[in-house]
């Protein structure tokens, strides 16, 4: 199944506690294998705009991380 991609928050607007509160409780539904196929759609959608929103606000240090595992490849 195809998952329509939101760009850069698109209409949904920014993240905020009202969108991870329906995460969490999307969540907890999926754990409890009750989610239906809609709200499974909503939930995908959901982690994928909180992974943009993190990406933005607390980015990882992917930098730092290359040039370790280049170090690490070339011991090895």
């Amino acid at each position: 199944m195809m998952i329509p991609q939101q760009s850069e928050f698109g209409e949904q607007g920014e993240w905020n506690s009202a969108k991870n509160a329906r995460r969490y409780l999307l969540i907890d539904k999926s754990i409890d294998s009750t989610i239906s196929l809609e709200e499974t759609v909503e939930l995908d959608q959901l982690q994928s705009q909180m992974g943009r929103w993190l990406d933005l606000v607390a980015p990882l240090p992917m930098e730092r991380a290359k040039k370790l595992h280049g170090e690490l490849s070339e011991t090895y």
